[in-house]
């Protein structure tokens, strides 16, 4: 193939060392390396045109069939919803990066490490992936079949104890909302391109409070990221939380203007608008919008993407995690 030469001419130093690394990872000696290269290589390392986006559709498509075939002979008795859910916690971005980082991918991946962003992000899983897209097409399905049965689940996850675990924090945390009659509301504060990518500040406003926020390079991983911080500060101060809620329920209702909650970021710096904002990583907290009005007593349905605020709750005084 073409982008063969464009990657490797002949045999070198950097392939010999690549190779010898994969051997250790995938169990077996590597064929055709351009692939692996590739599979490698993010879109953010500079000089190279092609990148791993195309193999890591084609390995999330083989994960997702061999986990599923695995998991229907795994719980015969299990009905369809079970083993769904069971599918989604292996193949989940923050397990698959798990796996990624465990198994040394982050040493091998190339991109651009000035990026802060990108090592925090789910970059090594999104690069398995992509290996596993290699490895099929060097070495066909039987091998990638006992690659991933044999490294995937039986190395580097604990199935039973992911039976256990659970990854949904958004509907964790509506759950939470539910049983204590909050409103509760996932919305985009902003969205802006940093270093060529888009990049989405989510926050949860429970009863039109402002009370966490997160980043992410996609609206569903900006909402769960913050919801697994809204769940740990619940654990940790929720006597305080619950106290503040208290008061703000008792609190007059001032309906002529929705104020915009300060956060923990910005108590010691002056307040700016979304575009006046300067860069933040995944797990800032939102830049502050003045006087900006939002709607009251919004109900579950409120989507990702619309804008609510409300009072202030108590800030945790942590700093944000990205998963």
């Amino acid at each position: 193939m073409n982008f063969s030469f464009k990657l490797f001419k002949g045999s070198t130093p950097e392939e010999k060392v690549l190779k010898k690394a994969l051997a250790n990872i995938l169990g077996f000696i590597p064929g055709y390396m351009p692939y692996y290269v590739m599979a490698l290589t993010h879109r953010s390392s500079a000089g190279d045109t092609l990148n791993n986006e195309r193999l890591e559709f084609l390995g999330d498509a083989f994960i997702g069939s061999i986990v599923g075939e695995y998991l229907f002979k795994k719980y015969p008795t299990q009905n369809e919803g079970y083993l769904t859910e069971m599918r989604s916690k292996i193949v989940s971005r923050q397990s698959l990066n798990a796996v990624a980082i465990k198994m040394g991918l982050p040493k091998l991946v190339r991109y651009n490490k000035q990026d802060k962003v990108l090592g925090r992000s789910h970059i090594f899983g999104n690069a398995f992936e992509a290996l596993v897209g290699a490895v099929y097409l060097d070495k066909g399905f039987e091998t990638t079949n006992k690659f991933l049965k044999r490294k995937l689940i039986g190395t580097f996850l604990d199935i039973d104890e992911l039976e256990q675990t659970e990854y949904n924090f958004k509907n964790r945390l509506y759950t939470w909302a539910q049983k204590n009659n909050y409103s509760l509301d996932f919305n985009t504060i902003w969205e802006r391109f940093e270093a060529g990518r888009k990049i989405f500040n989510v926050g949860i406003y429970v009863n039109n409070q402002l009370f966490v926020a997160a980043t992410g390079y996609a609206k569903k991983e900006a909402s769960q990221t913050a919801a697994q911080k809204a769940l740990e500060m619940l654990e940790t101060q929720q006597d305080l939380v619950f106290r503040s809620l208290q008061d703000q329920a008792a609190a007059p209702e001032d309906d002529t203007e929705a104020r915009q909650p300060d956060t923990a970021d910005q108590t010691a710096a002056p307040r700016t608008t979304p575009e006046e904002a300067p860069s933040s990583q995944p797990g800032d907290t939102p830049p502050h919008t003045p006087g900006k009005k939002h709607p009251r007593n919004r109900s579950r349905k409120g989507s990702a993407g619309d804008d609510t605020a409300g009072n202030k709750l108590p800030e945790s005084g942590e700093a944000d995690k990205d998963q």
